[in-house]
């Protein structure tokens, strides 16, 4: 019984892993097209951030964005 709540944690920490490497890869899209293009440090912080309800907020709100300032403003929370 107790593998398999392992094995439950395990599958529940890769799943939301995947979900912050989609919402990752999707920020970094987005604001290139919303902002014609980010630099490369403010893909390496959005590649660095970990909080998943972060990153999914920013999405939701991307074209309230008006600058990359903004988007990094955003990141730190």
């Amino acid at each position: 019984m107790g593998e398999k709540r392992v094995e439950r944690k395990e599958e529940k920490k890769e799943e939301k892993k995947g979900e912050v490497e989609a919402f990752r890869k999707s920020l970094i899209k987005l604001a290139s097209r919303k902002l014609g293009s980010i630099r490369p440090e403010t893909e390496k912080k959005i590649l660095e951030t970990k909080d998943v309800v972060l990153l999914e907020n920013i999405l939701e709100n991307i074209f309230d964005l008006e600058s990359e300032k903004a988007l990094l403003n955003a990141l730190e929370g």
